[in-house]
């Protein structure tokens, strides 16, 4: 008579097996047809083509299958264009100890400039403003604005905001509690988000608000509370 016992452990393998398979199969499957809804053109093949690529280059995006680099999903409809502009982004540096700005050229595909900020400068003039975000190594060099003739503001995104020159010189630090993005209001004025500083507040958050800075001496031209605003 035939002996299923002794079968037991190689049927639990074939069935764990043709499980994981089919499953494996059914997960790739739905993410082709994802893809495919958009790339119409795109065939299974090479979908499993770029799959691979994207195992062997770690590109998965959200643990999930996403293709790129595809220069058939790009319509160039100037194929004689060619970028010249720049790229100014933050980022953390080894060699500087904290976060430096650089400006990138497209066309040179080469970084032409570096920001470090002067850090020590900085805590003399906000000394109520030196630790947590606005220690060396914590320091973001948040949203930085640069201005035509290469000067850069800048904040540590949670404290003052500071405008250097290009050879990393402090030209002001304004000492108050600014966050988050730095835009220009005017052509000699700024506008950054802020904490105020309200007494009278009554409300258990934090008073937020905009302020409008001029840009040669980093005062305060005026600010705005946002719960003064509803409140209006």
């Amino acid at each position: 008579m035939f002996n299923l016992k002794k079968y037991n452990i190689f049927y639990l393998i074939l069935i764990i097996t043709t499980i994981f398979i089919f499953l494996s199969f059914f997960f790739i499957f739905y993410e082709f047809r994802k893809i495919k809804n958009t790339y119409n053109d795109l065939t299974f093949i090479e979908f499993l083509k770029n799959t691979q690529e994207q195992l062997r280059n770690s590109t998965f995006k959200n643990n999930r299958i996403k293709i790129i680099n595809r220069n058939n999903f790009i319509e160039f409809s100037d194929t004689n264009f060619e970028d010249k502009g720049y790229i100014l982004f933050a980022g953390y540096s080894d060699n500087f100890g904290s976060s430096v700005t650089k400006l990138y050229s497209i066309q040179k595909k080469e970084i032409i400039h570096e920001w470090q900020p002067p850090i020590d400068e900085i805590h003399k003039l906000t000394p109520n403003y030196t630790s947590e975000y606005n220690l060396k190594k914590n320091y973001r060099m948040q949203h930085p604005l640069l201005l035509d003739n290469g000067e850069l503001i800048f904040g540590s995104g949670e404290g003052p905001i500071s405008k250097i020159d290009a050879c990393n010189n402090l030209i002001w630090s304004a000492d108050r509690h600014f966050h988050h993005s730095i835009e220009y209001y005017n052509s000699d004025k700024i506008i950054v988000p802020i904490i105020i500083k309200n007494p009278n507040n009554k409300y258990p958050i934090l008073d937020h608000g905009f302020a409008i800075v001029d840009i040669k001496t980093g005062q305060i031209v005026s600010e705005y509370s946002v719960i003064n605003i509803l409140k209006k």
